[in-house]
């Protein structure tokens, strides 16, 4: 639904890449927001960004709230 990003310093060709990807809250809804990192092997920031991504039901054409297992299995974490 949603990306937004931050480029901080280029990420060279062969370089070894860090993904930090982080869940800061528990969703109650039907969004889904997920914080990564990106990291070069020096331990650099490269970028920042926040991708939001939305439930959705393709039969009834409508979001819909998290599934109730995917919420059961993250629930622990919070």
């Amino acid at each position: 639904a949603e990306l937004n990003s931050h480029y901080f310093r280029p990420a060279l060709y062969d370089d070894l890449v860090t993904v930090k990807t982080i869940l800061k809250e528990l969703p109650e809804g039907p969004k889904i927001q997920f914080h990564s990192e990106l990291y070069n092997e020096e331990g650099q920031l490269l970028n920042k960004g926040v991708t939001t991504l939305v439930f959705y039901d393709p039969k009834e054409k409508k979001k819909v709230n998290m599934p109730q297992e995917l919420y059961t299995r993250l629930a622990p974490f919070f």
